[in-house]
């Protein structure tokens, strides 16, 4: 069994390093909110469904900066 999930984000090269636009740190940030959030929206519909047995692991594939923002994640 596995989950896919996509997540994206704006990277604009140009101006990463500017105070005015996200940076890795800001996208690393939406990462962790937007798996919480599925993760409580499985939770709650995990009555509904069948119950799991088994955890299903989590598995990061990234390229480029988003490797960054994954290794971000995990600091």
């Amino acid at each position: 069994m596995a989950r896919v999930w996509t997540f994206g984000y704006q990277a604009d090269f140009k101006s990463l390093f500017k105070k005015s636009e996200a940076g890795i740190t800001e996208f690393a940030l939406d990462l962790l909110d937007d798996l919480r959030n599925k993760l409580l929206q499985e939770e709650r519909l995990a009555p509904l469904l069948e119950k799991r047995k088994k955890r299903v692991p989590l598995v990061f594939v990234a390229h480029s900066m988003g490797g960054l923002v994954i290794k971000e994640v995990g600091s």
